[in-house]
C-alpha cells in the first residue's frame, strides 16, 4: 500500500517536480500551493507532511504549528537550502541541494521508522 504525503510549496515548479519525484518512488502525494490549501486537506489519513518553501519563514513555522496541532503524531519534514532548517517543529530536515535521491531516502526512512509494528513484514518462522 502506498503511504500517502502532503507536499506543501508555494513554487509550482517545485511543487509538481517534488511529487513526479515521490510518486515514481511509489508514494501517494497530494501538494498543497499554500498555508490555507494545506490546512483544508491536513486531516485526511497523511502519513508524513513535506515543507517545501513557502511565502516566508514565518508562514513555515506557523503552518507547522497548525498542522501539528491537527495532526498530531504524523512526522513533518522541511526541506531547506543554503544552511540551516529553520522549522523548529519540524522531526526531519533535508537540503534541498542534496538532490532528489535524497528526498526520497530521507522519506523510505521516515515511513519506515514511522510504520507501525502490525504492518511490518514479519520474519517467517519455521516450526519443526
Amino acid at each position: 500500500m502506498a503511504k500517502k504525503i502532503l507536499s506543501i510549496a508555494a513554487d509550482d515548479a517545485l511543487r509538481v517536480s517534488r511529487q513526479l519525484i515521490l510518486e515514481r518512488a511509489g508514494f501517494e502525494v497530494v501538494s498543497a500551493s499554500s498555508l490555507e490549501d494545506a490546512v483544508a486537506i491536513c486531516q485526511n489519513a497523511f502519513a508524513l507532511f513535506i515543507l517545501g518553501q513557502t511565502s516566508s519563514p514565518d508562514e513555515q513555522v506557523r503552518l507547522a504549528r497548525i498542522l501539528r496541532k491537527k495532526s498530531p503524531g504524523i512526522p513533518l519534514l522541511e526541506l531547506h537550502s543554503h544552511g540551516t532548517p529553520y522549522v523548529p517543529k519540524s522531526d526531519y530536515s533535508v537540503e534541498t541541494l542534496d538532490g532528489p535521491e535524497a528526498l526520497v531516502l530521507t522519506v523510505q526512512r521516515i515511513l519506515q521508522k514511522a510504520e507501525p509494528a502490525s504492518e511490518k513484514k514479519r520474519p517467517k518462522v519455521q516450526t519443526a
